[in-house]
């Protein structure tokens, strides 16, 4: 695995990490730590939000990032059941939101872990949408008209992993030595614990199988 640049970086960090506490979101923690400013967590109301915010403050203070919590009054209708995973436009407004905090506080990245198992189920996980979002935001920023200079400097969003398959990611994440039982990815809990049932769930699961059939996961359970 090769190492970005960015986790050596020495400029000031400069980028918003969209982080729900799962394994995809924590490998871009550990892989950009040192240009990242904060992780921002989402409360949408989502039935594992406890467990997720818990493993986003655990890898928080592991990496020494501060955590910016955030709640969303999202549609709750669309919060239960066995499709608690799907939630219209979900992305675009934690995406949205993300981008408006970052241009706020000047800072010029957001990421979010898109990946490309994403990408059949979610169409705000596609590399399509990636770019028709950041084409529609590239509009010339206001200028202050006096002294010809602009106001504010817009972040730019970017899905680094949006390409890498869950198990690939697992691979990495081990040459980091995050620690993966401490990440969440269950969407419906059960008394606490991770069902092992939903969509989440089983691809992380087939992903560590998939490791584990190449030999690059001994610990596979």
């Amino acid at each position: 695995m090769v190492l970005n640049n960015n986790t050596c970086s020495d400029r000031p960090p400069s980028t918003l990490l969209l982080c729900s506490g799962g394994i995809d979101s924590i490998f871009l923690a550990y892989q950009y730590r040192m240009s990242i400013h904060a992780l921002m967590f989402f409360d949408y109301g989502q039935p594992s939000a406890k467990q997720e915010a818990e493993a986003v403050a655990y890898f928080g203070e592991l990496l020494g990032l501060p955590v910016v919590t955030v709640w969303l009054p999202l549609q709750s209708t669309a919060l239960t059941g066995s499709d608690a995973c799907v939630v219209p436009e979900r992305n675009l407004i934690m995406c949205a939101y993300a981008l408006h905090y970052a241009t706020v506080n000047k800072l010029t990245k957001v990421y979010y872990g898109a990946i490309k198992e994403d990408h059949e189920q979610y169409v705000d996980c596609r590399p399509q949408w990636v770019n028709r979002l950041s084409a529609l935001r590239k509009s010339p920023a206001p200028r202050n008209t006096k002294n010809n200079h602009q106001l504010t400097v817009e972040a730019e969003l970017i899905a680094p992993i949006i390409n890498m398959t869950k198990s690939n990611i697992i691979v990495d994440a081990m040459e980091y030595g995050i620690p993966i039982d401490r990440t969440w990815s269950c969407y419906n809990p059960t008394d606490g614990a991770q069902c092992g049932v939903c969509a989440s769930c089983t691809l992380l699961q087939d992903a560590i199988k998939e490791a584990a059939l190449r030999g690059l996961y001994r610990d596979c359970p």
